[in-house]
């Protein structure tokens, strides 16, 4: 329980039956995941299909889904459809995870779908289906749809959270969907190249829709995306990465949004598709022309101001192409650097490339870590920095960590940046709140 004292009380009870199922989000995924949808699958029927006919967007890649889906939700909310947009992980509490109109879903509606979806879940065991073998991220799935559902909105907006072709998510029904960027991650999982890892996000193409790939279409991830939606019956359509980060997801959203305007409807009751369709390509003109303004997730480019001035930059950058994009998201936006940076990763990423994207651009670095050793140690990744050059040192526990770089960041007149991984920013965060410090609009 005291592992969800942040959380509200009326959803405490169900996180802590979550807890008991497989979470590979906390677990060594060298391990050997899944290789079926049948458990999502069982569930989702029990639970009577409630992603069926809903108009949907679907978006894998490594980097950039969630931001691009957050485009989708402020624009069509603006042309007055309601959303309910579906991201992971969560920095603070797991209802950041279903935005239902813009807002984490409430938290009484979340742990009543949690309880039906896991007792759809104890049914299964019983009857000895494979809905009985479903994993914390599908019953966490499930239970977005079924509240998604109850909420009745226009339109679903849905982040693959792993790969995509084995994904949890992947159950559900889209009418567009992107692979917006491919690099190297999760490489015990999705393979050791980019065509490996492009082929499992590939996996969330539909035949008779259109898959948007946000790459140039003769890299050789982008050509393994078109053999395979080719080989499903989709159609591929290329958003090549132009600008910065904030303008090629815009631009990716603009894509989705017009091929939602003309995708071929499904039947579903009390869903009025024409009115969808033309919100959706206003929606689509409003992103391209900028007037949208951009949004930001938990965890994304975030900026937060001490009581005493000190400017703190949280973003869960897990990739070396993230981090080199957030640093120069952070430089256009007045926050050129060196900082006092808190850093950790999971003990699956590249962490020398990630530290070596960080060279030039800390002044020190504090290596902390995420817990039930999920990251490397904090005296290791401190030992590696520093043999790339970094001045590092190690502070094992996060909170400890930040009021270190705090304090340099006091003397120095620095900002602080706390990267590497989006599970490094929750208690980071309350921690920032509880000090008095504030959102900065920056």
């Amino acid at each position: 329980m005291a592992l969800h004292a942040h959380e509200e009380p009326v959803i405490r009870p169900i996180l802590a039956r979550l807890d008991a199922l497989v979470d590979w989000e906390r677990r060594d995924r060298t391990a050997g995941m899944r290789v079926t949808m049948a458990p999502m699958r069982d569930l989702l029927v029990r639970l009577g299909a409630p992603q069926r006919g809903r108009p949907l967007i679907h978006v894998a890649g490594t980097k950039g889904k969630g931001s691009t889906l957050a485009f989708c939700e402020a624009a069509l909310e603006a042309q007055g459809l309601s959303t309910a947009l579906f991201t992971s992980p969560h920095v603070e509490s797991v209802c950041e995870r279903l935005r239902v109109r813009t807002e984490p879903v409430a938290a009484g509606l979340f742990a009543a779908a949690f309880e039906r979806t896991l007792d759809a879940r104890a049914q299964a065991q019983r009857d000895g289906t494979p809905g009985g073998d479903s994993t914390w991220f599908d019953v966490v799935t499930a239970a977005s749809a079924v509240a998604a559902d109850a909420s009745g909105v226009d339109v679903w907006l849905v982040e693959v959270g792993l790969g995509g072709r084995l994904d949890s998510t992947n159950a559900l029904e889209s009418h567009a969907s992107g692979v917006v960027s491919i690099e190297l991650e999760h490489m015990a999982v999705l393979g050791d190249t980019r065509p490996a890892i492009a082929a499992e996000k590939a996996g969330i193409a539909r035949a008779g829709r259109t898959l948007v790939v946000g790459l140039e279409s003769d890299d050789p991830a982008a050509v393994r995306i078109a053999a395979i939606a080719a080989d499903r019956g989709a159609r591929v359509v290329h958003c090549p990465p132009r600008g910065d980060v904030d303008a090629r997801n815009r631009r990716f959203a603009a894509h989705l949004l017009r091929e939602l305007a003309q995708a071929v409807p499904t039947a579903a009751t009390g869903v009025d598709w024409p009115r969808v369709q033309e919100a959706a390509a206003r929606a689509a003109a409003a992103l391209a022309s900028g007037a949208v303004p951009t949004p930001r997730l938990p965890g994304r480019f975030e900026r937060w101001r001490t009581r005493d001035g000190v400017e703190v930059l949280l973003d869960g950058a897990h990739v070396p192409e993230s981090v080199e994009l957030l640093l120069a998201q952070a430089a256009a936006h007045g926050l050129g650097g060196p900082f006092e940076v808190a850093f950790t990763c999971g003990r699956d990423k590249r962490v020398d490339l990630l530290l070596g994207a960080l060279r030039g651009h800390a002044a020190s670095l504090v290596c902390t870590e995420l817990p039930a050793g999920r990251s490397p140690s904090a005296a290791e990744l401190a030992q590696r920095a520093a043999g790339l050059g970094l001045l590092a040192r190690a502070e094992p526990d996060p909170l400890a960590a930040l009021a270190a770089v705090l304090a340099q960041a006091r003397a120095s007149g620095r900002a602080v940046l706390a990267t590497g991984s989006l599970h490094l920013l929750g208690p980071l965060r309350r921690s920032l709140r509880e000090a008095g410090a504030v959102p900065s609009p920056g």
